[in-house]
This record gives C-alpha cells, structure tokens and sequence, in this order.
C-alpha cells in the first residue's frame, strides 16, 4: 500500500474509532451510577461490548471490576495497534512520543504498584501490551521488590531509545511523585513536537497545546487537593502550553481551589467546582477537562478529512476515556475521589 493510501486509510480508521467513544455526557452518567455492575450494564451497550466478552474468557466473570478493567485495557491496546499498523513509517518514526503514550502509562502503573503495594493482578489487566512491553515481559517482572530493581529490569529488556531515555531519568528517583514526573517528562517531550507540527499540521499542533494546557490544569487542581508544594508544582508544569508566563504564575500561586478555578481562562470549571464542593469528589474536575478536549477535538475532526490531527485528537480522546472509566469504578470500590 502506498503512504498516501495507508495515510488516507488511517485517517478513515480513526474517524470510524472516534464515533465508537463515549460522549462526555456518557461518561458523566457513568460517573453518577450507583455501582460498579451498574457500570458494566451501561458500557455493554457500547463498543465496549467485544471487549467485555473478551475479557470474560480471561478473568473471573464474577469480579466485574476485573471485567471491565480488562475490558477497557483491551480497548485501548486495540486502538493503539490498529492505528500504528496503518500510518507510513515516516509519520511514525517523526511523531513517536505520541503513539508511545502506553508504554509512559504502563511503567507509572508497575512503579506505582510498588510505591502503593497494588496487587499484581490489577497491574496485570491494566497493562496496555505494546511493541515495547508485552504481556510476558511484565509478567516475568511484576514481582521485583522494588522500584530499583524493576527499572533495571526494563532497561535490559527494552530497545526503544525513547523509553530508555524516559528510565532513565527516573533510575535515581524513589520518591512517591515518580508518576506525576514520568508524566512531567512526557509532555515536556511532547511539547517539542510543536515546532514541527506548525510546520507540517497546524491543527496538530493545536491540539498538542490542548493536551499539554489539560495536563496542567489536572496538576494544578490536584496541587490545591492535596497541598502539593509551589516548587514542586512548578518543576510538572509545562511552561509553553495555552497559558503560560505570569498567568500561569498567578494559577500557581493561588491559595484554594475556589481561587484556582476563578483564574483559568482556558477551561470553564465553574459547574465543576459546585459539584466538587457538594461531593467533595476529584471527578467533576476530570469531566470538566474531558468536555474541553472532546469540544476542542470535535470542532477540528468535523472539518478535517486527511490530516494527522485526526489520529491524535482520537488517541487523546481514547486516553481520556479510560481514565475517566478507571477513576469511576474506582471511586465506587472505594468510596473515595480516586487520584487518576
């Protein structure tokens, strides 16, 4: 297939992708469902369905945490894979950092596990399998005793320059912020891409600058939640996302979450706030962000018919969706406003 058949058909790929997500009006009834098999009934009506049923030949049907656990990994590996099989080389090896997204999620998930003590299990139907980390690898290492000995372990069993570079700049850390870092590193890589994509896809770029302002505003809610130092805070932040210089100074230095939403400008999160205020729970914020990207999203792929902004802007919105599905059958396990 030549590259502008395989570009045109990747492009065809995640248009039909994109229709298959749940909407944030969806995800924010999900959100107030009362429990976890409650959940599970709402998403078999979805595109979901294939992957339940697949899930269901590998864990326990009873447990249907696990069900949908797996389920939504499933998913987004699949998104993953069909998408990368269809894009040329070029567009692949020039955009990287994005479609290596799952390998980012995967190391904070199996770092977190030993920070937090998660059972193997969970880290297991959570991993997304990717050319980098299969399924195998993770089960040989998953029980190491420690951070340490975990990332030296990837870093004999992983050829990818990008991701060693990532292991590599947490190796001396052993902190419980190596997540919120390796997301950190992430988007400070992915903020590089800017440049380029001006040059070649100015919607692309646009949406980088979605993705990286989203990310910021998720730090500084949860700066605010969870007494979270200024210096640390602005060490995670992107400094060239929407907001930025003294705006963005101003954000950091706001003194509650009230004041904090009063000062963005990028995201109205004023309804998030007042249910955030009566349920004393992260995810009306979570929504709130959702909503932004999906608005920002929808307006560019309603227009585009060949553009790499269409494959980002649907990988973006599938990562926002499992997140958002994760925090709510935690938060009804667990009664709490799980962190995502």
């Amino acid at each position: 297939m030549s590259k502008v058949r395989r570009y045109s058909y990747s492009n065809a790929r995640a248009k039909r992708l994109y229709a298959e997500l749940l909407k944030p009006s969806q995800l924010e009834e999900i959100m107030h469902l009362k429990d976890v098999s409650s959940i599970l009934n709402y998403i078999y009506k979805t595109s979901y369905s294939k992957y339940i049923d697949a899930a269901a030949s590998r864990v326990n049907q009873d447990d249907k945490l696990a069900l949908i656990d797996y389920a939504v990994s499933l998913s987004i590996s699949d998104a993953y894979r069909k998408l990368r099989a269809a894009l040329p080389i070029d567009i692949l090896d020039q955009y990287y950092i994005i479609f290596d997204k799952p390998d980012i999620d995967n190391i904070s998930l199996m770092i977190s596990s030993k920070l937090y003590g998660i059972d193997s299990s969970i880290v297991l139907r959570r991993i997304i399998e990717t050319r980098n980390i299969k399924m195998e690898l993770v089960r040989q290492i998953i029980n190491e005793s420690n951070v340490s000995s975990l990332i030296r372990r990837l870093k004999e069993s992983i050829n990818d320059r990008f991701v060693l570079r990532i292991l590599d700049s947490i190796s001396n850390k052993q902190d419980v912020l190596i997540a919120d870092q390796l997301d950190s590193y992430y988007y400070k890589e992915l903020s590089k891409l800017i440049v380029r994509a001006k040059s070649e896809d100015l919607d692309t770029a646009k949406l980088i600058k979605y993705m990286l302002e989203a990310y910021n505003i998720r730090i500084l809610i949860r700066s605010k939640l969870y007494h979270i130092s200024q210096e640390l805070i602005s060490s995670l932040l992107i400094q060239n996302a929407i907001t930025k210089g003294d705006s963005l100074n101003r954000l950091i230095a706001a003194d509650s979450i009230k004041q904090l939403v009063s000062n963005i400008r990028s995201i109205d999160l004023t309804k998030a706030l007042e249910s955030y205020e009566k349920e004393n729970k992260l995810y009306p914020f979570e929504v709130g962000i959702d909503r932004y990207i999906f608005d920002k999203i929808d307006k560019i792929l309603r227009v585009k018919v060949f553009s790499l902004s269409t494959i980002v802007g649907y990988l973006t919105l599938k990562e926002y969706e499992t997140a958002l599905l994760r925090y709510a059958i935690g938060s009804k396990i667990y009664n709490i406003a799980e962190q995502i």
